[in-house]
């Protein structure tokens, strides 16, 4: 697993959007959905879905602290 992937998925969780975490890393956000996109594709679970005011679904609460 990618500590950067992490990271970012972090910041999304953080920021409660992708825009805003884009912003907060500063990192383009085609890229950072890109990446949790790899993310995703390598846990085999979505990691995030998160609608105003969402969370992480069970696939991101799933990865370790």
């Amino acid at each position: 697993m990618d500590f950067k992937q992490l990271r970012y998925f972090m910041a999304v969780v953080e920021e409660g959007s992708i825009s805003a975490a884009a912003i907060s890393l500063p990192l383009a956000q085609p890229a950072l959905t890109r990446q949790l996109q790899l993310l995703e594709e390598r846990r085999g679970v979505l990691a995030a879905s998160l609608p105003p005011g969402g969370d992480a679904d069970r696939g991101g609460r799933g990865l370790p602290p």
